[in-house]
């Protein structure tokens, strides 16, 4: 993952995504705005539909996530969380 012009870049083995990242709520919400495949632009109207929400509590992060495509719908949705545990030093 990085960050570029102030978007979220992650990149999956050939594919490279594109999020927008906002606060709702108290959440940290990620938009999926571009998708590139072997560097091939999805189409917009191709465009899979991704928001992944993230918020933290304690030592918790909480997660959410959802992938829909067009003419399909949801392919993916799951949510969990993961625990942050201290930090041995060494």
């Amino acid at each position: 993952m990085s960050l570029d012009a102030g978007q979220l870049v992650e990149q999956l083995g050939a594919a490279r995504l594109n999020f927008d990242l906002c606060e709702a709520d108290g959440r940290l919400e990620m938009r999926l705005k571009a998708l590139h495949f072997l560097g091939v632009p999805c189409p917009n109207w191709l465009l899979p539909h991704v928001i992944a929400e993230e918020t933290g509590q304690r030592d918790r992060l909480h997660f959410r996530v959802q992938a829909s495509l067009p003419f399909i719908g949801t392919v993916t949705s799951y949510r969990g969380h993961l625990t942050i545990g201290e930090r041995e030093s060494l």
